[in-house]
Order: C-alpha cells, then sequence, then structure tokens
C-alpha cells in the first residue's frame, strides 16, 4: 500500500493523472458499486451471526441468494445487537448538536459491550 500511495504522490505532482481520463467514470462508477455490493453481501451473514463453515466458498451472488436461508438460521441476540449497532451508526448524526461531540463508533462500542455482557 505504501508503494501505491507513492506512487500515486509521483503521478500528482508530475502531472502525470492525465492517462485516468481514459476510462468512462460511468465505468469507475459500476465498479464501486460491484465492490459495495460484494462487502454487503459478505458482511450479512456476520450481522446474522452464521457459522462461518456454512459460508465457505460461496461467491457473492451465491451469498445473497442464500439470504433468506441465513435469515432462517440467524442468532436472534446477535442479530439484535448488530441491528441496533447499525441503527445507531445511521441515526447517531442527525441528533441534537452537543450529543454529536461523542462519535457514533464509540457509542456503538459502548452499547455492544454493555449488550454483550447481558447477553
Amino acid at each position: 500500500m505504501v508503494v501505491s500511495d507513492v506512487i500515486q504522490i509521483l503521478f500528482g505532482v508530475l502531472k502525470k493523472g492525465k492517462p485516468a481520463d481514459f476510462f468512462p467514470l460511468s465505468a469507475i462508477h459500476g465498479m464501486l458499486a460491484a465492490i459495495g455490493i460484494i462487502i454487503i453481501a459478505k458482511q450479512i451473514p456476520i450481522l446474522l451471526d452464521i457459522n462461518p463453515a456454512i459460508l465457505k466458498g460461496k461467491t457473492p451472488l451465491e451469498l445473497l441468494a442464500s439470504i433468506p436461508d441465513f435469515v432462517m438460521h440467524l442468532d436472534p441476540k446477535a442479530t439484535l445487537l448488530g441491528l441496533v449497532s447499525l441503527s445507531i451508526m445511521m441515526i447517531w448524526p442527525l441528533l441534537y448538536s452537543p450529543i454529536k461531540k461523542i462519535p457514533a463508533p464509540l457509542m456503538v462500542l459502548l452499547f455492544a459491550i454493555s449488550g454483550g455482557t447481558n447477553a
């Protein structure tokens, strides 16, 4: 990663970024959307606390197709903890401003620790 960062900095300093204009913006957006879908497909079983042995060797499309099966075998406590944590991350920035001084990930961590000790 350090080498790729140095190469990017050198390209910027030497003004050699014009070849990047060769790739259409829609292709870059499509690639980034596909990466996002792959990440979501890989994280859904983790959110539902599915046994990793079930996931072994599955492609992202197979993981997405398996979501109904994952929901049938979810761990309710872990799933609730994950969904509430996700909700905190999404809603926290919309709250009253003095509360926003506390970072949302810290609040999720505090919630998860307190929720994990009661389980």
